[in-house]
């Protein structure tokens, strides 16, 4: 984008340059010219000139702005397809700790606390308990 406006800058440098020139030298007074002949400048070339310059960077004009244009329209498809991705990301994540968590539950309810000392059991069987209440929380909530 910024080679684009340093681009259309120096040509529009450039045109501004030119068409002072040329006014310069359209107002230089040339031998043998009568007031008439300088009214009727506009029948000259340069006119024809200036109007294929004007025309000339008025296409330049369009084609910065398209190019613009294009560049945002670009610029948001880039920014749109890095959201897709961070969204599909976060989905992927939270899908993993849901795994990570279940197999974490299940291991703690198939452990045996029979066996186990009385403070392990409890703590154990406390746990338990919140996974069966959880579970049966998410149950009802799908209903």
């Amino acid at each position: 984008m910024k080679s684009l406006i340093h681009r259309w800058s120096f040509i529009q440098k450039a045109t501004n340059k030119f068409f002072a020139k040329l006014a310069q030298v359209e107002g230089l007074n040339q031998s043998g010219m009568t007031d008439h002949d300088k009214a009727n400048r506009g029948n000259y070339p340069s006119q024809k000139m200036k109007f294929t310059l004007l025309e000339e960077s008025r296409a330049q004009e369009k084609e910065f702005y398209r190019l613009k244009a294009e560049k945002m329209e670009y610029d948001k498809d880039k920014e749109q397809n890095k959201i897709c991705q961070e969204d599909e990301r976060l989905r992927l994540e939270a899908k993993k700790l849901e795994l990570a968590k279940k197999e974490s539950d299940q291991r703690i309810m198939m452990m045996d606390v029979s066996v186990m000392p009385e403070m392990k059991r409890l703590y154990f069987e406390e746990l338990q308990r919140e996974i069966m209440i959880t579970r049966s929380h998410a149950c009802e909530n799908q209903l």
